[in-house]
């Protein structure tokens, strides 16, 4: 189906109607030819959309991080326990956290929520999952960072990159505009 339109204001709208394959479901895009001559492009119906692979992905790495640091709060809380094993992956950090006492069970019950909440709300395409996510991703670059210049732990190093990558992906313009992130242009009805 093919449609054109001209406006009150002078404007030409363009709109087409495309029976998606995979998602069964219709997405109307309309490109908007506005007074300085440049093309917005919405898609209506977005909210209907797959999320694109590398949500999807974050969206798993949310879960089992919170499954993780809620793991680690439980076996801090109850040493000794049948979660203890876990801690022969890193023995210093047992350690470290140890030395914090009950806070360190409670720093890590809060980061597993704060886990949840940004998997669940970037899951349903919330912009607070979004921005939980990206706020989450920037202290642990901060932390990585600090690790190496105050504690000369030069293994962290190696999440540094990692971060920075997903933290470019979460910028793309497609990602912005997937969560409708407000400083991307979006159209909706004049």
């Amino acid at each position: 189906m093919f449609d054109s339109v001209l406006n009150k204001s002078g404007r030409i709208r363009v709109f087409v109607a495309v029976q998606a394959v995979r998602s069964r479901t219709v997405n109307s895009v309309k490109l908007d030819h506005g007074p300085t001559g440049a093309r917005k492009l919405d898609t209506m119906n977005a909210h209907r959309r797959r999320a694109p692979f590398g949500i999807r992905c974050l969206v798993a790495f949310a879960f089992v991080a919170s499954g993780i640091s809620a793991a680690s709060a439980a076996s801090l809380l109850w040493p000794g326990g049948p979660l203890e094993p876990m801690w022969r992956i890193n023995p210093r950090a047992r350690d470290d956290f140890a030395a914090l006492g009950i806070w360190s069970a409670i720093l890590l019950g809060v980061l597993s929520i704060v886990c949840l909440i940004a998997a669940v709300g970037l899951w349903r395409r919330t912009r607070a999952g979004y921005r939980l996510i990206v706020a989450g991703l920037i202290l642990n670059l901060i932390g990585d960072v600090s690790n190496i210049i105050v504690r000369r732990q030069f293994a962290t190093a190696i999440g540094i990159p990692v971060v920075a990558a997903i933290l470019a992906y979460l910028m793309t313009r497609n990602v912005r505009e997937y969560f409708g992130v407000r400083d991307v242009p979006t159209i909706g009805p004049d």
